[in-house]
């Protein structure tokens, strides 16, 4: 008698296939994010009820579904055999690799944490261009599906940059689309980027290793969708507009200057800001072929002495062509050579051919021979007092070309006489005894090639000033406050008031460059039946104690203190008595977070006791901040202001990870984005086609709890139709633990938490696939010995991920550390591994000796 075989499993391609469901509710069953077999599978009937089918016709749908993939109970002999069709993912280092058994297993759930800037989302992108390689190289020979949040700033909001060794503010919008335009950009999703810097531009940012400021070059630029943007005020007048994801740094209690979004933002928050910009030059040299050059050609005449018309001589032939491509009669040329004194727009065509001697005695102009201004100004103490005074008190009428000085000042008086001689300008007294006149066509250009403005209402500070050294910064401010400030012998308060919300930030700028902590107010008051509003930047010119911008935020400083003490073994009383202070009071309210902010001569003094007997890691941190160059500012107002397109820059220079600059009204730190840029680098290093790499990348932005939740949802028919074998959520629990706050809804967060990671898991085994999900962390303070911090998530997110990776970097380089800390089968262990721009790679000998 012959054995009867088992029938053969029946296959079914789309959900109309299996019994029981019609095209209507296969229809329902998609709405609800079920567009597969497979995802039936890994289905509850719960889930499926919603679809208005039964819970008995449910479970025949769900066992139908798995009976076709073979989901059911096996022996573990049989379990041993499908354990040989996991596969492994390689990260790019061999060390790592053999850390995890292999490489990254499919069907499960490896997770990666750790503090800010520890490399978690460059091994992600790494990842997404491994999963391409074929399997003999480590790959899966599929895509990746990429889940992240979004960064970024609307068009308009400014950006310090460094351009050809000066300080400029440009719109971000601007900046990016000049580099898209002339740069080679490539697309993924809704975003377009390039790598391109043509122009070198570097921003300003602080330095992660020591919270210095510094300038870095920009290594990307982004341009995204339109998103909700979100104006976001600080108490000391500064202010930006920002989408609700992107991230400005505040103070965690690790020590830590790390990220936090608009949208984890509170009122009373404290964010980093600059408290100084560093020096460009010693001495600048301003261009006025290049000021006004692009915008300001006709009407214009360049002249020159014996040199310039010997030079004109020698350049007869290129001259004529020049005149014969514009239409002018070669009589021009002679005229030209003659008189020494050519047209500026005929001037910019020979440029480059005049030597720096020629250069050094060419004056610009309108038609008339007088009141001429040199080529080229050296910024010396009587151009910057002009500049000063105009800002002050300066204004122009074009019609008849006239700058005026209306002052009574006696020293702003004899600074606009001083210019004047200087420069062979004639200065005119008006009758009305207060103005001051200079008749100047070319003067009148340079001002609004300066942005300057025509009226009190339109003036500014010309970006440059911040380039110069503190002594020249200094002459420009004592300047303008001789023309437009006050003292305040009552509050000791210096007061610059001005109609110009423009200048107002521009002080901000200025003061904030030479390490003064101003503060600008908006003041409104009732004039003539309607509301002036004027601006008044301030600051105390002998500050007794720290001002609010000199504190640093508590808890977190108090929290830290509270640690180091306890690691040293001192007493709260020992340590307020070794201070001189009478009881433990002052420590107390430091520790307790009694007080919101702690000034820094208090700090500094708390913390020079506590390392006369030991330096803990988290001492070492606060003295980093006291030496750096970062302010914390408070927020005041967050508020949403509407729809606009989007951008964003990259600030990575040779792979360091720098990631932030300084933007807004005032100067306010700000993340930037990781330009996909690396992902094509990355690429190219494994000999891989850039643009095939980046199409089998399917990239999906987060905006909540809810909608990440969606996207994993209702990923299989994506994941499918595009052969996904890595699924990555980055970061995981960053919008839960923004949105649920407090015990009283922890619970609701981790079912939440739990469910999300299930279906996760569930997609990784149905398509035998990758799951890679990066962790924020949180401070442990009750921890004396090991890590003091902690994955965010607690035991859902522990018991759920199969493979934890615990991150962190090491003391300088671009050395990373990955520590192993679970698995189900491997032992505890650690490797070291490095990030360069070629992607994640094992150390060498060297980097190793470098750590030493």
């Amino acid at each position: 008698m012959t054995e009867e075989l088992p029938p053969a499993k029946k296959k079914y391609e789309y959900l109309e296939d299996l019994p029981g469901i019609g095209p209507a509710t296969a229809q329902k069953l998609r709405e609800l994010g079920f567009h597969t077999v497979e995802s039936l599978a890994t289905a509850t009937a719960r889930e499926l009820e919603q679809a208005g089918i039964g819970e008995k016709k449910a479970l025949e749908i769900i066992q139908e579904a798995r009976s076709s993939m073979a989901l059911s109970f096996i022996r573990a002999d049989e379990l041993l055999k499908m354990r040989q069709n996991v596969l492994r993912l390689t990260t790019g280092s061999r060390t790592i690799d053999e850390l995890l058994g292999g490489g990254l297993e499919t069907q499960t759930i490896t997770e990666f944490y750790g503090e800010y800037g520890s490399g978690k989302s460059q091994i992600c992108h790494q990842l997404c261009v491994n999963v391409q390689l074929p399997p003999e190289r480590g790959g899966l020979s599929g895509g990746a599906l990429y889940i992240d949040t979004e960064n970024s700033l609307p068009y308009d909001e400014r950006v310090l940059v460094v351009k050809n060794g000066a300080y400029e503010f440009r719109k971000i919008g601007e900046l990016v689309e000049e580099a898209l335009d002339s740069g080679k950009s490539i697309r993924i999703g809704e975003t377009l980027s390039t790598a391109d810097n043509p122009k070198q531009l570097k921003v300003v940012g602080f330095d992660p290793k020591d919270f210095k400021v510094k300038t870095f070059e920009v290594t990307g630029f982004m341009r995204h969708r339109a998103k909700e943007i979100y104006l976001v005020k600080l108490a000391s007048g500064r202010e930006v507009k920002v989408t609700e994801y992107h991230n400005f740094f505040t103070l965690y209690s690790t020590g830590e200057v790390a990220p936090i979004s608009t949208k984890d933002l509170k009122i009373g928050n404290f964010v980093a800001v600059p408290s100084k910009l560093p020096s460009l030059a010693e001495e600048i040299g301003l261009d006025l072929a290049e000021l006004i050059g692009n915008h300001l050609i006709d009407g214009f005449f360049v002249r020159g002495g014996p040199r310039f018309r010997s030079f004109l001589q020698r350049k007869s032939k290129k001259l004529r062509k020049i005149a014969a491509e514009l239409g002018l009669k070669y009589g021009s040329v002679d005229n030209w050579k003659s008189r020494g004194c050519v047209p500026f727009k005929i001037y910019l065509k020979l440029k480059e051919d005049v030597s720096k001697e020629v250069e050094a005695e060419l004056t610009i102009g309108g038609k008339s021979k007088f009141n001429l201004l040199p080529l080229k100004i050296r910024v010396d103490s009587i151009f910057l007092r002009f500049l000063a005074t105009y800002a002050a008190e300066g204004s122009i009428t074009e019609i008849n070309n006239r700058v005026i000085i209306t002052t009574s000042n006696d020293y702003v008086k004899r600074w606009v006489y001083d210019f004047g001689q200087k420069f062979g300008l004639r200065v005119q007294r008006a009758k009305n005894g207060f103005d001051l006149v200079i008749t100047s066509k070319i003067l009148v250009a340079l001002l609004h090639s300066l942005k300057m403005g025509n009226s009190a209402y339109q003036k500014a500070i010309p970006a440059f000033v911040l380039s110069l050294p503190r002594a020249m910064k200094e002459t420009w401010l004592r300047s303008y406050i001789q023309g437009d400030g006050s003292y305040d012998v009552i509050t000791g308060q210096m007061n610059c008031e001005t109609v110009c919300d423009e200048l107002a930030d521009n002080l901000l700028y200025l003061t904030m460059s030479m390490g003064i902590p101003a503060r600008n107010c908006k003041v409104t008051r009732e004039y003539k039946g309607g509301d002036s509003v004027t601006y008044n930047v301030h600051w105390a010119v002998r500050p007794t104690k720290n001002t609010n911008l000199e504190h640093l935020p508590n808890p977190a400083v108090g929290s830290i203190i509270r640690e180091a003490r306890r690691k040293i073994g001192l007493s709260m009383k020992n340590l307020a008595s070794t201070l001189g202070y009478k009881n433990e009071g002052s420590i107390w309210q430091v520790e307790s977070g009694h007080v919101k902010k702690v000034g820094r001569k208090k700090l500094g003094r708390i913390i020079n006791a506590l390392a006369e007997r030991s330096t803990p890691e988290e001492i070492s941190a606060l003295q980093r901040l006291l030496n750096g160059d970062i302010w914390f500012d408070e927020v005041i107002s967050i508020e949403k202001i509407g729809l606009e397109p989007t951008y964003d820059i990259e600030v990575m220079p040779n792979n360091e990870e720098i990631e932030n600059f300084v933007a807004g009204r005032g100067g306010i730190f700000l993340h930037n984005t990781f330009r996909t840029e690396r992902i094509v680098q990355m690429a190219r290093h494994l000999g891989l086609n850039p643009e095939d790499v980046v199409k089998n990348i399917v990239f999906a932005e987060a905006y909540t709890s809810d909608h990440q939740m969606f996207l994993v949802e209702n990923a299989d028919r994506v994941v499918k139709e595009n052969n996904v074998r890595l699924i990555i959520v980055d970061s995981l629990t960053s919008h839960f633990r923004s949105e649920y706050l407090g015990r009283e809804v922890l619970a609701e967060r981790q079912q939440k938490l739990n469910k999300h990671l299930h279906k996760l898991i569930r997609l990784a085994r149905a398509f035998n696939a990758v799951a890679v999900v990066t962790n924020q962390v949180m401070a442990k303070p009750d921890v004396f010995f090991g890590d003091a911090v902690h994955p965010v998530g607690g035991h859902i997110v522990a018991h759920t991920s199969h493979t934890r990776v615990f991150l962190r970097k090491s003391a300088r380089g671009p050395v990373r550390i990955a520590r192993l800390v679970s698995s189900p089968y491997l032992p505890e262990g650690e490797s070291v591994f490095k990030v360069t721009e070629n992607g994640v790679e094992d150390v060498t000998e060297g980097d190793q000796q470098g750590r030493r």
